[in-house]
């Protein structure tokens, strides 16, 4: 028996010749013309995957393309009917169709248009095996009430991987949506033409729109919403829907803001669930959020654009977070913005120092190898004002994460100071890189030439297995303490000395 009667092994030479750079998809069509035995197999290899809808379209006799300038002076490809669609237009075309997996596109107007002619005679799906569908709208100048008619003809039973990209919209548009809209009638319908979806991603949506259809996806196991600042933030209403998702595994995208959210009794939820990306969210929030999560067993937890109304909102969320810490592999908490300079008492930022350190402690992760409590704006509030980690603190956070081998530590929490960060650094053996926003230096890295004393370093507790350590900024005790760069980098390169020599960014011109 020839090699060429198995079909396995007939796919995979054809797979192989298809990812050639250069000639791949030309090379296949010529192997499909010259070998019988390969020539339906070469086929399906060739129409599995489309990043064009041009060659389906040029399988219809009916149409006929040309090259047309808009009003805003782009040229784009339209086609026009040149006699009434038959069943001998769309013999070839259903023939290829069939093969057509992923289909991965930005449509135009011309295109879309056509297929919707195509989609009324034949009052089916077009491509009837699609598993993966990408649809981005391409004009940002077309009606938005018009979204039916432009995906019904790439929506079918069997599609697994939905991305929709309406595109950006003028704002005016925005304002003249309501519940009589055909985009608000046409979301909820998503699930009942696409009932095997296990992957959706959705952008484009105003910010009124409801997400509640999403609940509506009985098999989807992940979901991306859109994280821009335009787009719907987290309501109890769709988060009570995806949170009874039975197979849901991550979650990501998602606004979470209490003045979006009512505080109502929260049914546990979120069964399945591992990977949670928020993007842009407030202590209040995150609080509702987590009290949806009936799940222990969380992998990764990402908070991105935390807003803080005071220091204290750290440790609220922390404290929600902590629920589900005990299985983290990667936890990220990145602060946006917080309370301006001077609104918080000296003893509210006191209790606030001690209270998110007892947060820190109450975040037991015993397999979690990545830590990012960094900030994403300068505007994020500073701990400047707060005392330095004890060392005691330290060696008590560093046992929650034996296993640690990223550490980011932002500005915004207690700083620590060169002998709390060595006996961090000393209690997680595994950790390879270390990101800290500001360094408590008490004094004695004068000057020698100033004959002012050099602070001996003999009682700091030394480690070895660093590959790199950045510091960002430098605060001194006393204020006008006199700090030579060139001494405290010599101390990090001995209290450090596994770091490679060219790991350590270069610190704040105040510090040289």
């Amino acid at each position: 028996m020839s090699i060429f009667g198995i079909s396995e092994i007939c796919k995979k030479i054809c797979e192989n010749v298809l990812m050639r750079e250069d000639e791949g998809r030309g090379d296949l069509v010529r192997l499909s013309h010259c070998s019988r035995a390969m020539s339906a197999t070469s086929c399906e290899v060739l129409w599995e995957v489309l990043d064009s809808v041009e060659p389906l379209l040029n399988l219809i006799p009916a149409l006929e393309k040309r090259t047309v300038v808009t009003e805003e002076g782009i040229e784009e490809d339209v086609y026009d009917l040149t006699h009434p669609i038959g069943e001998s237009d769309l013999r070839q075309f259903d023939s290829y169709a069939q093969h057509v997996r992923a289909l991965r596109h930005q449509f135009t107007s011309g295109e879309i248009e056509a297929f919707s002619l195509l989609h009324q005679h034949k009052g089916a799906a077009l491509l009837p095996k699609l598993q993966s569908l990408d649809w981005c709208e391409g004009s940002l100048f077309d009606p938005i009430h018009q979204f039916t008619p432009r995906l019904a003809p790439f929506l079918s039973e069997t599609l697994q991987d939905l991305q929709i990209d309406l595109g950006r919209f003028p704002t005016p548009v925005y304002p003249t949506l309501d519940v009589h809209d055909d985009l608000a009638a046409t979301l909820p319908s998503l699930p009942f033409r696409c009932p095997r979806v296990q992957r959706f991603h959705i952008t484009g949506l105003p910010k009124a729109a409801s997400l509640s259809f999403l609940g509506g996806f009985k098999e989807l196991r992940e979901l991306e919403l859109d994280s821009s600042k335009d787009a719907p933030s987290l309501t109890s209403e769709t988060l009570l829907a995806i949170s009874e998702l039975p197979a849901l595994v991550a979650l990501r995208g998602l606004k979470a803001f209490g003045s979006e959210m009512v505080d109502n009794t929260p049914k546990p939820g979120f069964l399945s669930l591992k990977d949670i990306k928020i993007v842009g969210a407030d202590a209040t929030g995150i609080e509702l959020f987590f009290r949806y999560l009936s799940n222990l067993t969380l992998h990764s937890c990402s908070i991105l654009r935390l807003k803080l109304h005071k220091l204290m909102d750290i440790v609220a969320c922390l404290g929600a977070i902590s629920t589900g810490s005990s299985s983290l592999l990667s936890l990220a908490i990145m602060i946006e913005s917080g309370p301006p300079p001077g609104s918080e008492t000296p003893s509210e930022l006191a209790e606030a120092r001690y209270a998110i350190l007892r947060a820190l402690n109450q975040v037991p992760a015993p397999s979690l190898t990545s830590l990012d409590l960094s900030l994403q704006r300068t505007a994020a509030p500073s701990s400047l004002s707060l005392p330095p980690i004890t060392f005691e603190e330290a060696e008590s956070m560093a046992a929650n994460w034996p296993a640690l081998e990223s550490f980011a530590y932002g500005s915004t929490f207690p700083p620590f100071s060169l002998l709390s960060l060595s006996a961090f650094v000393l209690r997680c053996p595994s950790l390879a890189a270390v990101d800290i926003g500001s360094l408590v230096v008490q004094g004695g890295f004068t000057n020698p030439s100033r004959n002012q004393p050099t602070w001996s370093i003999d009682e700091i507790p030394r480690s070895s297995h660093l590959d790199r350590i950045d510091v960002r900024n430098v605060i001194t005790i006393p204020d006008d303490a006199d700090v030579d760069g060139r001494i405290l980098l010599n101390t990090l390169k001995q209290v450090f000395s596994g770091r490679r020599e060219d790991s350590l960014s270069s610190l704040p011109q105040a510090v040289g």
